[in-house]
Formats: C-alpha cells, structure tokens, sequence
C-alpha cells in the first residue's frame, strides 16, 4: 500500500518515456484500502490523475477493464480523460494508469442536481453521449452522475473499468433499462424533462417506439430511485464513506464526513458542553426542544437539544427513536429527493444500553427570514413574492409525490434565503407507504399550512392559485 503522506513522488519505470519519469501526488481522491486508489498529481508540467490498481487477485484485470474502456471510447468517437501512461510499478507491487485532468470540469452531479438552475443543454447533451455509447454497442454497468464530467459544453465519459463491449449496437431493453438507471439518479424536479430527453434519444437510436416504451422506461427510473434510496438510507448511520459514527458510552453519534471537522467530533462526543462551552445565540428555549447557534470549525451550525421534561416523559421516550435520529434521517431524505433543508451534519444520543435520553440535532445555519416574515415584509415586490410561493408550492408537490408529511406546517417552518426555501423541523416527517394514509395526513398539513394565512387574504390567494391540492 502506498503511504498517504504528500507530495509523494512515484517513478514511472519505462525508460523509453520522452518525459520526466517522476510523478508528483498532490493529494488523494479516493482511497479503497487494499484494492485501488486515485491520486491528484503533476506530471510533465500537467495536472493528471494516477490511479493505481493493489488488488492482489484482480489487480492486473482491472487495470486491463479500464484501459480497455478508454480505448473503446477513444475509438467510438467520445469524449474521455486522454490516456498518458500504462504500466506496473514494482515498488509498490501496483497497476498504473495517468490520465489528464479536464480543466475546469465539474461532474454531472455537480451540473445539475447542486446546481440552482436546470440547464437543459448539458441534459441533452448528457442523452446524445449515452445515446452514442448504446449505438457503439457500449455499456456501463455501473452508470452514475460522477461518472460524467462537464467543461464547457462539451461532456465526458470516466472511470471506464465497468463499461462491456457489445457486438453491434445495445439492444431495446437492456438501453432502457441502462438509461432508466441514469435518469433515475437526477434530482425528481428532472422528470418534467424525461419526454423530451428520451424523444431526443430515441431520435439518435432511429427508433420506432411505442407509448408503451416511454412506460417502461419511467417504471426503469422509478425502480432506479427506489433502490438508490434504499442503498443511501442504509448508509446514513455510519460505516459508509459518506458517514462516519462516534461511539463512547453514554454517547453515540453520526456525523457527515463532509463537515467532519475537529469541533465537531468534540461536540458530538459530549455534546452536554456545547451550551455551557461556547458564545450560543439562543433561538428557543423550549419544555421539549432547546435551540442555538453557534460558530463550529468556522461554520455557523444550529444545534437542537430534545429534552426529557420530566419521569413519565422520560419513560415514554426511552425505548423510542430520538427525535434527533428522527430529524437526521428526515433531513438526509428531504436532500436524496432535492428538496432544501438545512445540510444535517450530524447527531448525537445519551444512551445507555437500549434505554434512550437527550438527543442532539446539528445542522447548517440559515440566515433568513422565515415565511411569515418574508410575506409580510412590504420591501418585497409581489413578484419575488411570487417566485417564493411557487417554490413553497413545487415542494409540497414533491412532498406529496413521495407521500411524505411534515406534519407540522407553520410559516415558521420555511426558510427563505439566496432565493431558496428550506424546510425545517423535520421531526415529525413522515413517509407513507399507502395513499390513503398519506392523503389524510396531507390533508392535515396543507389546512395547517393555509391556516398561517387565515388573516392575509392576499398571500392565501397566493398560495391557492400556486398549491395543488390532492383530493
């Protein structure tokens, strides 16, 4: 295993290279112990990426798996990460591939489903260079976002190792079932676009198709987010590279890697000290929950404290969930279906054995007024106003698609800032598995909801020519 300690220089063996044979790591990418990992570096005066395969069984045939994918493409006509360097480095017993790095590329991910607005052009664009890899009878078997990069208008295929080449061009169902999975990954406001996407598609593929293609095809991206969430909510409480677990008697907690700073841990390792250690600005102080925000690894986070209030309330929570493991899984939802909520960036339980007490909720601050302060502001023109109300609506419409109930529907409850709404106070959300359980529930929230605005006739018409209501 190569040490992670940088700069690290490797050195290419083949001493028929025209270049300099030193490589320089600047940092690692993405480590998978014992098997492979990637490397940032430099190399000739160019930015590249080094991968490098360790796998003692497989490493030689991955290594072969990615080559060969790259060749493919690079033949076929498509856009990848040029090829530098192939080889075997025997110092570290390790399989080498150098590619470029594409300036100024962003993954898929990060074009579209981070980003504020839809650009219709990079999907389209996304459809032709997966349309093209069908016809060239190639296949990924493991298709996601990050596997295309974008710069410019121009868009690029990566991490070849798991595209299969095919004799002739990919058959009807195994490109709809392939395309169902790359669409079922982008954000549910995406789907307005799918008709027009798979028209576009089908155009490219010279297909004769059929309603009834179109179904199958949305039944493939449905099956698609079903299963991602699925996979994602198993990882939301630790032992994931995306989620990391703190575990000391009486304290245990999970965090997002991504925030995963040292004030942090410290605060989820005894999160009793945050209110008595730090300069909190308090925003409640209530029986059951008690809230503040405070600067944390130069981030301000809220920080939302469930209290016991007393014996019998104690008794009655003890073996339940904690309402702060409640909120994290709601709020981990609410952004894997792309709706806004403050970034949960971890939680924290008093336990000991199964037996549950306080619980503890972190999350980002927003600064911003809430819906209610927003509405009444007369410095706002009717038109962000406007803007504002039909954002509320498309969230309580994605919020019905999935059958899931706030169940607490206050104008304190949405957050408005840089143009966005956040949901919060998410520990009463529920996901329903039957429609009718749902809409009575929906029901509920949506007569909560306008009862906020029971006396301002003006932003209730706002909100009924915006909400659609479910029967």
């Amino acid at each position: 295993m190569i040490p992670l300690t940088f700069p690290l220089t490797l050195h290419l063996p083949d001493t028929t290279l025209e270049g300099d044979s030193k490589v320089t790591c600047v940092r690692a990418v993405r480590v998978i112990a014992n098997r492979r990992s990637v490397y940032l570096a430099r190399w000739d005066g160019k930015d590249v990426f080094v991968k490098l395969f360790f796998d003692k069984i497989r490493a030689k045939q991955h290594w072969q798996r990615e080559k060969h994918g790259i060749e493919a493409l690079t033949a076929n006509g498509l856009l990848t990460a040029p090829l530098l360097y192939a080889g075997f480095l025997a110092d570290y017993k390790a399989h080498i591939l150098i590619t470029e790095a594409i300036a100024s590329a962003r993954t898929m991910e990060q074009a579209c489903n981070r980003a504020d607005k839809v650009e219709i052009g990079i999907l389209r664009e996304a459809i032709k260079v997966l349309a093209t890899q069908h016809e060239a009878g190639l296949l990924q078997g493991d298709i996601h976002l990050n596997n295309f990069l974008v710069a410019g208008d121009k868009i690029y295929s990566i991490d070849a190792s798991r595209i299969r080449r095919h004799k002739g061009a990919i058959d009807k169902a195994s490109s709809l079932t392939n395309l169902g999975l790359f669409l079922g990954q982008f954000f549910p406001k995406f789907d307005r676009y799918v008709g027009q996407l798979f028209q576009y598609y089908t155009s490219i593929r010279k297909w004769q198709v059929t309603s009834d293609d179109f179904s199958l095809l949305q039944s493939y991206i449905d099956k698609a987010r079903k299963g991602r969430k699925k996979n994602f909510l198993n990882k939301i409480n630790g032992g994931s590279s995306m989620f990391g677990c703190l575990d000391k008697s009486p304290h245990s907690a999970v965090y997002n890697v991504e925030y995963s700073g040292e004030e942090l841990k410290k605060l989820l390792r005894d999160p009793a000290s945050f209110f008595s250690d730090h300069e909190v600005r308090y925003l409640k102080r209530g029986n059951t929950a008690t809230v503040a925000v405070a600067n944390i690894d130069m981030k301000a986070v809220v920080v939302k404290r469930y209290n016991i209030k007393g014996l019998w309330h104690g008794i009655k929570r003890a073996f339940r969930r904690t309402r702060a493991s409640i909120s994290w899984e709601n709020a981990n939802l609410l952004r894997f279906y792309g709706i806004d909520t403050p970034a949960p960036m971890g939680f924290a339980e008093n336990r000991v054995g199964p037996v549950r007490r306080t619980s503890y909720f972190i999350s980002e601050y927003i600064d911003g007024p809430n819906s209610r302060e927003y509405f009444k502001n007369k410095n706002i023109s009717v038109y962000d106003k406007n803007r504002v109300a039909g954002r509320i609506a498309d969230m309580l419409s994605t919020l019905a698609r999935f059958r899931i109930s706030h169940g607490d529907m206050k104008a304190t409850n949405f957050l408005v800032a840089n143009d966005r709404v956040y949901l919060v106070d998410l520990d009463a959300m529920r996901e329903y598995r039957t429609s009718m359980l749902f809409r009575r529930a929906y029901s509920r929230d949506i007569k909560r909801f306008f009862d906020n605005w029971a006396n301002e006739n003006d932003v209730r018409k706002m909100f009924e020519e915006t909400i659609e209501r479910i029967a």
